[in-house]
């Protein structure tokens, strides 16, 4: 499936957080309202093993928002370093950034996916493995997708 990808800019009380979505296309036909995941990224904001799940993801049928979990300190499209430096910074700016701030932006978020009008709303969970190598490999670890209605979809052909 073809996946249709761009940005748009969630207004959070600390300012705009860019969010990049990422949908299901499939020209020629009518777009269907999908279900909607938010994936966070790690303490390195969308690198591009983060940018190739979240088109996996929606290349499987779902409307993906990638929040920048960091737009109150770093520049717009910032994405830190796989290195000591990168990780250095990652770990401050998640000690620095109050919790509540954290949840307010993942309450924003959550907004914007609700009023998308691709989307049926929020209604799974990801689950990933506790690492993911540079290269976007999950590893051995099994990814799922769980809906609410009950019914897991095995997704580790990602």
């Amino acid at each position: 499936m073809l996946v249709r990808d761009g940005s748009i800019a969630v207004e959070t009380p600390t300012g705009a957080m860019r969010t990049y979505v990422y949908e299901p296309a499939q020209p020629g036909r009518p777009e269907d309202r999908v279900p909607g995941v938010v994936l966070y990224s790690e303490i390195f904001q969308q690198t591009p093993p983060m940018r190739r799940l979240a088109v996996q993801i929606a290349g499987h049928g779902y409307l993906v928002m990638v929040p920048e979990v960091y737009h109150s300190r770093l520049p717009p499209g910032t994405v830190l370093g796989y290195d000591d430096e990168g990780k250095t910074r990652g770990d401050e700016l998640k000690a620095e950034i109050e919790l509540a701030t954290f949840d307010r932006d993942t309450d924003a978020v959550l907004r914007a996916l609700a009023e998308h009008p691709r989307s049926r709303g929020l209604e799974q969970t990801l689950e990933l493995p506790s690492s993911q190598s540079e290269d976007g490999d999950l590893g051995s670890g099994k990814t799922s997708v769980h809906e609410n209605q009950g019914e897991d979809v095995d997704s580790s052909n990602f």
